[in-house]
């Protein structure tokens, strides 16, 4: 009896570790992930984040040319401003000057 108890033991035991290391080598091995697929996936993953780079980047170039054009037109209408005042003062002073009833 202890000698059929032991075999059973040992039946179980066997039984139990080749069924936790996945059948004991019977089965195939598992197949590689392929690779080419995950290279493409990243190469197209980094074209388009270029894609984008480069679209920020002008969008940035386009926005930077509309301030400075802004910058510019409003420093010229300033200085329209600054010289029409100018001339309208010397224009005021001078009738002034020549005709005293004004």
């Amino acid at each position: 009896m202890k000698t059929s108890s032991f075999v059973q033991i040992s039946l179980l035991a066997a039984t139990l570790l080749l069924s936790a290391c996945g059948g004991g080598g019977s089965s195939s091995p598992p197949e590689p992930e392929p690779k080419p697929e995950v290279n493409h996936d990243a190469e197209v993953e980094r074209r388009l984040r270029a894609a984008a780079e480069a679209r920020l980047e002008k969008q940035d170039t386009l926005s930077s040319h509309h301030d400075t054009l802004a910058v510019f037109l409003s420093l010229g209408l300033i200085g329209a401003l600054v010289g029409g005042v100018i001339v309208g003062s010397q224009a005021r002073h001078e009738a002034e000057t020549q005709n005293p009833y004004l």
